[in-house]
């Protein structure tokens, strides 16, 4: 193909619209749909375990019990080492404690 036919090709294209979905600003519904909680069974497992936030904080190295009080309502989500450390201290397996991730949006993964 000659360089010719190739400009010929390339300017019979049809345009791209300007307000396609990637030019768009993000809408309410993507907020929210992007705040949407991570589901865990945090608080259930460490309740049972009679352990307060604090306790468990500590037994992970922290100071304070603001990661853990966050990991429970699902605001964020620990390493992969720090679940594997909930995992160990709570007797369970790591998809226990977030055993209905896979329902989260796969935007959202």
């Amino acid at each position: 193909m000659n360089i010719a036919r190739i400009e010929e090709v390339i300017l019979s294209l049809p345009e791209v619209e300007k307000s396609s979905s990637f030019n768009q600003p993000l809408t309410n519904s993507t907020i929210i749909s992007m705040n949407q909680k991570i589901p865990n069974k945090l608080k259930l497992y460490r309740v049972t375990n009679n352990l307060r936030q604090i306790d468990v904080a500590h037994k992970l190295g922290f100071t304070s019990s603001e990661r853990i009080s966050r990991w429970e309502m699902g605001l964020a989500y620990p390493s992969v080492v720090n679940l594997f450390k909930l995992a160990k201290l709570y007797n369970a397996r790591p998809d226990d404690l977030y055993g209905e991730i896979h329902k989260l949006p796969d935007i959202l993964l």
